[in-house]
């Protein structure tokens, strides 16, 4: 199962399946913005961050940005402070 990925040293419970047509649906439609609802421990926002920051690279998109909801995103921040310090 999926449930020992990690991404960024932080735990990732995405199917692969999924994450190739997250792909798809990014180099498709070029958004500046993804809207994620259900953080948990933030994995999946650092892997729509480096998907846009790819998109910046080739010069399609401009500021990029991942909003991530989440009733109890307090949980997140650890993993996400450690993975991006910035």
């Amino acid at each position: 199962m999926h449930t020992q990925d990690s991404y960024a040293g932080v735990p990732f419970s995405k199917f692969p399946e999924d994450l190739r047509v997250y792909e798809h649906l990014l180099w498709a439609d070029m958004p500046n913005v993804v809207i994620e609802v259900g953080t948990h421990l933030g994995a999946s926002a650092l892997w729509f961050r480096d998907r846009l920051r790819t998109l910046v690279d080739y010069g399609l998109i401009s500021q990029p940005r991942v909003v991530t909801i989440d009733v109890a995103a307090e949980q997140a921040r650890p993993y996400l402070d450690r993975a991006d310090p910035n």
